[in-house]
């Protein structure tokens, strides 16, 4: 057998082992997500404004005042703000799903509108309504808090129509 012949034999098998020595070094880095496909992500650390206390703010947001408006007066407060950030819309809606329960909210509407995430958590008190949605630059968080009516109006009771010149009396409990 020349040196040839013997390369030739080789060729594959030593093809396979480099593939195998590849495999080896890429597998550990497969599970930790830079591919893409890690099912864990990081966990966000929830952040708390000072002017939304009680209501988590998804860690490397930054608030954008200029688009921003609250009132409070006691413990009522009614605010719409703003915050960006690099966080990409699905993992800030896991977020407020995983945070917003630990907050006293418990969701009751979730909705995709046209790159748009919405969703709607309340509490005894308040809702808090989360829109996100990603733009070329950054990822848009907003904040809508206000509080929950304590009747609804179908609960109110009906007024009667103020009496004119040819109404009848009004009616009387028997």
């Amino acid at each position: 057998m020349d040196g040839r012949a013997t390369r030739n034999c080789l060729t594959p098998v030593l093809a396979l082992a480099r593939f195998g020595m590849l495999a080896v070094l890429l597998i550990p880095l497969a599970g930790c997500g830079i591919f893409g496909g890690g099912t864990n992500p990081p966990h966000v650390r929830a952040m708390q404004h000072p002017l939304l206390p009680g209501i988590p703010v998804p860690d490397g947001f930054d608030f954008v005042p200029d688009r921003s408006v609250g009132r409070f007066s006691g413990a009522m407060r009614v605010a719409k703000y703003e915050f960006k950030g690099s966080m990409g819309v699905p993992r800030v809606m896991q977020f407020y799903e995983e945070e917003m329960p630990k907050a006293g909210f418990n969701q009751t509407q979730k909705r995709f509108d046209e790159g748009s995430a919405y969703l709607r958590f309340t509490s005894p008190t308040e809702e808090c309504v989360v829109n996100t949605k990603r733009t070329h630059w950054h990822t848009e968080l907003t904040l809508d808090v206000g509080p929950l009516p304590q009747t609804l109006p179908s609960d109110l009771p009906k007024a009667e129509p103020p009496a004119g010149p040819n109404s009848p009396p009004p009616s009387r409990p028997k």
